[in-house]
C-alpha cells in the first residue's frame, strides 16, 4: 500500500516513470494487488503506452473482476486506441457493478457519437450533468429540448455549454 500511495503522489507530481516503478514494485511484492494494477495502468496510459495500460487494467480485472473503475479506465484507454466496441463493453460492465457511474455513461455515450449511433449516444450524453466535473448549471429560462418535441415553426435557442469550442 506504501508502494501505491507513493505512486499516486507521484503521478499526481507528474512524475510518471518514478510512479510506474513505484506501482511494480506494489506488485512485485503482491502480485494480485488489483489496484496497483490498475493504478499503473492509470500512469501508463499517462505515459500514452495504451496497449500496456490496457494489459495493466487485464490484469486487475483478473483479480477483482468487480472493479467498477478498472473497466472505465479499460474503457478509456480502448476508446483511445479506437477499440470503440470494447470501450462500450467496458463502460457497461463498469456501470453494471455501480449504476450510478456518470463518467462510464458519459464516455460510454461519446463512443455511440463516434460510431455515428446517435439516438443512443444523445440519450446517454444527458448524464453529463451528473458527472464530478460538470458543466456549469444551466442559467437559462428557455425550455430544455432534448430532441422529443416537434420544433416546427419554433425558434431553437442554442447556448455555450462546455467553453469556446461549443460557441
Amino acid at each position: 500500500e506504501a508502494h501505491i500511495n507513493l505512486g499516486n503522489a507521484l503521478r499526481k507530481l507528474g512524475c510518471l516513470d518514478e510512479a510506474v516503478a513505484s506501482y511494480r514494485k506494489a506488485i512485485v511484492i503482491k502480485p494480485d494487488f488489483a489496484e496497483a494494477h490498475s493504478n499503473l495502468g492509470i500512469a501508463l496510459k499517462e505515459l500514452g503506452l495504451l496497449d500496456e495500460a490496457v494489459a495493466s487494467y487485464r490484469k486487475a480485472l483478473a483479480v477483482k473482476p468487480d472493479y467498477a473503475e478498472a473497466h472505465y479506465n479499460l474503457g478509456i484507454a480502448l476508446k483511445d486506441l479506437n477499440n470503440l466496441d470494447e470501450a462500450v463493453e467496458s463502460y457497461q460492465k463498469a456501470i453494471a457493478i455501480n449504476p450510478d457511474y456518470a463518467e462510464a455513461y458519459w464516455n460510454k455515450s461519446l463512443c455511440h457519437l463516434r460510431m455515428e449511433r446517435f439516438d443512443l449516444g444523445w440519450s446517454l450524453y444527458e448524464w453529463r450533468w451528473r458527472r464530478k466535473k460538470a458543466s456549469p448549471a444551466r442559467i437559462y429560462d428557455q425550455p430544455l429540448w432534448l430532441g422529443k418535441e416537434d420544433i416546427a415553426g419554433k425558434t431553437l435557442f442554442v447556448y455555450w455549454e462546455q467553453g469556446l469550442g461549443d460557441t
